[in-house]
């Protein structure tokens, strides 16, 4: 357990656990996320739209693309 603050170690609710996961464990999740993300992207199962978990994107390119659209039907009117 590690303290969350320097002051309050006397306070058990000032703890934090910790999980130490050994190299393989680490090395077979890794494996299963690659073959699952290459299951969902080969069935078209994941939309392009989907930014949240997902490598190389953020749920801030949907907020984007909003204003984006928002902007370009503004200029339509």
């Amino acid at each position: 357990m590690i303290p969350k603050k320097a002051d309050g170690k006397k306070d058990p609710r000032n703890y934090r656990p910790i999980s130490l996961t050994s190299c393989l464990a680490q090395l077979g999740e890794r494996f299963i996320l690659l073959e699952i993300n290459k299951h969902l992207v080969e069935n078209k199962i994941i939309i392009k739209q989907q930014s949240g978990f997902r490598s190389f994107r953020q749920t801030k390119d949907n907020i984007l693309c909003i204003c984006q659209r928002n902007m370009e039907a503004i200029n339509k009117k």
